[in-house]
């Protein structure tokens, strides 16, 4: 298989639609080249292509969400199962710090700070994790992840400085031994770990990039216990610590921000910021590993007096997905993590001091757990391409133009199914190999022709579906992009082996669904078939492959359905209705209200003796010396957070 450089096809084989899933399969032995160092364990495995995760490849599409953004562990299944419904297969996420160390020595992962809890989340959804435990994190919380107790410790942050060093250990033994724990090899979801955050630049005079401080950090980590691969995330491609330097990571990545984080000019973009040199650099800095790119920009940040997520997310939108990441596409990326998928919320002093509550960041689900952006729709799309594309795994790049959108292809008992979609007035053509005759079934203005042993289809985007069968029970669906949006590919839950979690060898039987607003799970079970969903009007449910034949039962958030069955093509159709849900607000001008002075502290008779005195004559800030006679910087006394107040 080829890539262009805008990433689109058109040429199909009928041979190849029912025989690429092969693509992926076979020893790994066969095609797994030897490693460099002796292996820590054998289930999570690469080459130059991509990750083998039980011997087979891996198209490891992220999106990152971090658990401390939305404190909520009951509810982090509901944002697992949307992002798997975007044809997604992992996530990344952080850990911060100074929420699980407040005080020296002193380490909590409890309650709303547990992490077993993300982890069965994931499990259940069928989700790869990326843990990303730092010490340093960025992530916009505030300092970057570190306790304010840092600042009372004379050490160089991020240096080999041993007062520095000793400081991280406690945090880095007990966060590790926690992921360590839910790596793959101990049935857990973890299959990549990075070491560090960014690690690309340092002030004059210190050693950079400084291989010993790095691999202490990596020491940190295998010590725990931690024996899945390490994947770094570069702020840029510098190629620092790529395989065959020292200190070296097992997998190289590199972060990308191409439109940064203008979000008050959310229709300009800038020239020259789509990024065209990635394959090259990699190819020169890190030959012998899969492309990742660690974190690419799936949204912005929105500063104090900014214009709000709303204009983040028109800068970020589908137009930009369609462009950027078809952009990465083409450079063979198979470690593919965007930045933020769901970017939840700042609770209390969490974020940094540039931002404020809302950490939205304009990404594709909302800080309220919607879907409702077109910009989901779009990355849904994109990602079923890729998973249903296995060689693209091990494609080359190419430079090529010519275009045709597929969505999805399945190939079932009876039938296989290919989704093929366009834009508003595109012109498209489709040429399939070996495919036989084609007739038109449903829909109109789709031109049918032969050439060089090729059927041709040729149709103008409509709103109208168009349906062609051909020979070999190939039915080709048409569509609208904006029609494409409705149509769902969830995984079945796969063998012993492979859980819930993406098996290419599996999904290429997965149902397609058109289901409107949200399409969380399908279940098949001899004659029934069960479906979970969102719904956000009365809905049509049309199942136009994968469904049992004949179906005795379909179901949809446990309650039956009527629906009708084509009984040539096995296609099911229903319809979910939607109720209104009621509600009552409370008459608030009924309620008693109290108050409670929360400024006593400017009363004259207030009592203060109990109060720090700010009498130390030093500071450990070696940012900014004193230019007081004692220091007033509250994280020298201990306070490192909140609204401080002097007298």
């Amino acid at each position: 298989m080829l890539l262009s450089h805008h990433f689109q096809v058109i040429l199909l084989s009928c041979l190849s639609l029912h025989c690429s899933a092969l693509a992926i399969a076979g020893k790994p032995n066969q095609v797994i080249k030897p490693y460099k160092r002796e292996l820590l364990q054998d289930i999570v495995t690469w080459d130059e292509h991509s990750l083998f995760v039980h011997g087979e490849r891996v198209l490891f599409y992220s999106g990152e969400f971090h658990p401390f953004r939305l404190p909520v562990p009951s509810l982090w299944l509901d944002v697992f199962l949307k992002i798997k419904a975007l044809g997604y297969s992992g996530v990344s996420f952080y850990t911060d710090w100074a929420l699980l160390e407040g005080k020296p020595g002193d380490f909590s992962a409890q309650g709303i700070f547990a992490l077993e809890p993300f982890f069965d989340a994931a499990q259940k959804a069928g989700i790869y994790l990326l843990a990303r435990p730092g010490p340093y994190i960025n992530a916009e919380v505030s300092g970057g992840g570190y306790p304010g107790w840092l600042q009372r410790i004379p050490g160089l942050l991020r240096t080999t400085d041993p007062t520095y060093l000793n400081a991280t250990d406690n945090y880095a033994r007990s966060i590790n031994q926690i992921i360590a724990k839910a790596q793959i090899t101990n049935g857990g979801p973890v299959i990549l770990v990075q070491p560090e955050n960014e690690y690309f630049q340092a002030d004059p005079g210190i050693d950079f990039p400084n291989p010993s401080y790095f691999g202490y950090v990596e020491d940190q980590i295998r010590s725990a216990g931690i024996v899945v691969p390490l994947l770094s995330n570069d702020a840029y491609p510098h190629g620092y610590f790529a395989p065959g330097s020292p200190a070296a990571v097992d997998i190289y990545g590199h972060d990308g921000y191409p439109l940064g984080f203008d979000c008050a000019n959310p229709y300009t973009w800038p020239d020259g910021d789509l990024p065209t040199y990635y394959g090259t650099l990699h190819k020169e800095q890190s030959p012998s590993t899969p492309y990742s790119i660690t974190e690419f920009q799936g949204g912005s940040f929105d500063p104090w007096g900014g214009l709000g997520f709303t204009q983040c997310a028109e800068l970020l939108n589908e137009q930009f997905e369609r462009v950027f990441y078809k952009n990465d596409y083409s450079f063979g990326v198979t470690i593919f993590n965007v930045y933020m998928i769901y970017g939840g919320t700042n609770w209390g002093n969490l974020g940094h001091p540039g931002g404020y509550t809302s950490y939205d960041y304009g990404a594709v689900i909302s800080e309220e757990r919607l879907v409702s952006r077109e910009k989901y729709s779009e990355a849904k799309l994109e990602a079923n391409f890729l998973q249903a594309s296995p060689a693209y795994l091990t494609a080359i790049p190419q430079n090529n133009t010519y275009a045709n959108e597929i969505f999805t292809w399945k190939k079932y008992a009876s039938k296989t199914v290919l989704v093929v979609y366009g834009g508003p007035n595109e012109g498209h053509e489709l040429a399939l190999v070996n495919c036989g005759r084609a007739r038109l079934l449903e829909g109109s203005g789709v031109k049918i022709g032969h050439r060089n042993g090729a059927t041709i289809l040729n149709f103008q985007t409509s709103s109208e579906r168009r349906i062609v069968m051909l020979d070999r029970n190939l039915y080709v669906y048409v569509l609208d992009r904006n029609d494409a949006y409705n149509y769902w590919v969830i995984d079945l839950p796969s063998n012993a082996v492979s859980g819930n979690y993406t098996n290419t060898m599996v999904d290429t039987v997965a149902p397609i669904v058109k289901a409107g607003y949200l399409l969380r799970t399908v279940e098949v079970s001899g004659h029934t078939m069960a479906l979970t969903g969102d719904i956000n009007a009365t809905t049509a449910i049309e199942v136009i492959g994968g469904a049992p034949s004949p179906l005795s039962t379909l179901t949809f958030n446990g309650e039956s359905l009527q629906f009708e069955q084509d009984g040539r093509t096995g296609a099911v159709t229903a319809t979910v209705q939607y109720v209104k849900p009621t509600y009552s607000i409370p008459d608030l001008s009924t309620v008693g209200w109290k108050y409670l002075d929360s400024l006593p502290e400017i009363g004259s008779t207030y009592d203060d003796s109990a109060w720090t005195t700010a009498s130390l004559t030093y500071s450990n800030n070696t940012a900014r010396n004193l230019t007081t006679p004692t220091s007033l910087y509250a994280s020298d006394y201990g306070y490192n957070t909140g609204n401080l107040i002097y007298r």
